[in-house]
C-alpha cells in the first residue's frame, strides 16, 4: 500500500503540526486541558513492542522515540525546536543502535499554517514536503525525493469532516491508488491526540500504527486499490476499537481480507 511505497523511497523519520485535528497548527491552548499519546504498543504474532513513545514538556511534544529497548532507552529518537509562537521548527534524529536515514528537518509555516518540511539525510541529500489547506483541513500534501520521483496525495472529506478518501499518485512507476472510507465510529481520532501530526504524516512510516483515515473519527472499513502495482492491488480492511474514559481508541485492531491481523494499544496522559 500507500505506505510501503513510501518506505521503498525513505525509511524511518517523523513529524508534523495541527490546527484542530488537519495538522497545521501550533500547540492546544495552555488554558485547555488536552488529551496527548504517549506511547504505541504492536503486537504482531503475539508478541507486543513498543513500537512508539512521546514525552512532553506541558502540551508541546519535546521528543518521539522508536524502538524501545530493555534498559528503557530507545534505538533512534527525534527530539523538536519550536519558535516562540509555539509552532515546531525542526527536528535532529539521534540513535543508540540504528542510524536513521534522516538527520534532521526544516519546518515553514505561513499563514499559521504548516506548508514546507524539508528533510536532510544523513548524505546531505534532501527531500521536500509541501502541505495545503482549506477550512482548516489538509487536502493535498507532495514529497519531492528527486525531479523524477514525486508522489502526489490528495485528501477528501464529508460534511462531518470524516475522510473519506486518499488519492494518491507517484512519478517513479506512474504508479497510482486510492484509499475509500465508507463506515466510521462516533469517537475522537487517534492523531487528533498527536500534535502536529502532519509532520509524522511526511513519513507514512510513523503514521501506520494508526488507520489510513486522518479525518475527525476513526474508520471502520476501508478500501485500498491500485493501478501500476503487483501488490496490493485490490484490498480490503476492517478495524475495530475499544475506548478510554477519553472517547479516544485504547486499542486498535486491523484485518485485511485474508484475515491477518495487527494489533495496537494507546496509552494517553491528560494535561490542564
Amino acid at each position: 500500500m500507500k505506505r510501503s511505497i513510501l518506505l521503498a523511497f525513505a525509511a524511518l523519520s517523523l513529524f508534523s503540526c495541527s490546527k484542530s485535528d488537519n495538522g497545521s497548527t501550533p500547540e492546544p491552548e495552555a488554558s485547555k486541558s488536552t488529551i496527548l499519546l504517549t506511547r504505541v504498543i504492536e503486537t504482531t504474532g503475539g508478541s507486543p513492542s513498543v513500537r512508539m513513545e512521546y514525552t512532553y514538556n506541558g502540551k508541546q511534544m519535546t521528543r518521539a522515540g522508536y524502538g524501545k529497548l530493555a534498559n528503557g532507552t530507545y534505538g533512534y529518537w527525534y527530539d523538536f525546536a519550536y519558535n516562540t509562537q509555539g509552532q515546531l521548527t525542526g527536528m535532529t534524529a539521534f540513535s543508540n543502535t540504528i542510524t536513521p536515514t534522516t538527520k534532521k528537518a526544516d519546518v515553514t509555516w505561513t499563514n499559521g499554517e504548516l506548508t514546507k518540511i524539508i528533510f536532510t539525510k544523513f548524505d546531505n541529500t534532501t527531500r521536500e514536503n509541501t502541505f495545503t489547506y482549506a477550512s482548516g483541513r489538509l487536502t493535498t500534501d507532495r514529497a519531492v525525493f528527486s525531479a523524477s520521483s514525486i508522489i502526489d496525495n490528495k485528501y477528501t472529506y464529508d460534511a462531518s469532516g470524516r475522510n473519506t478518501k486518499i488519492e494518491f499518485k507517484e512519478t517513479t512507476n506512474a504508479g497510482s491508488g486510492i484509499y475509500e472510507f465508507t463506515a466510521f465510529d462516533d469517537k475522537k481520532s487517534i492523531v487528533s491526540s498527536l500534535p502536529n501530526w502532519t509532520f509524522f504524516l511526511a513519513y507514512s512510516y510513523d503514521l501506520e500504527v494508526f488507520s489510513d483515515s486522518y479525518g475527525a473519527n476513526n474508520p471502520l472499513s476501508e478500501k485500498y486499490t491500485t493501478t501500476g502495482y503487483t501488490y496490493p492491488s485490490n484490498e480490503t480492511y476492517t478495524y475495530s476499537y475499544t475506548y478510554n474514559g477519553y472517547g479516544y481508541p485504547a486499542t486498535m485492531t486491523k484485518k485485511d481480507g485474508s484475515g491477518y491481523t495487527t494489533s495496537y494499544a494507546y496509552e494517553y496522559t491528560e494535561v490542564k
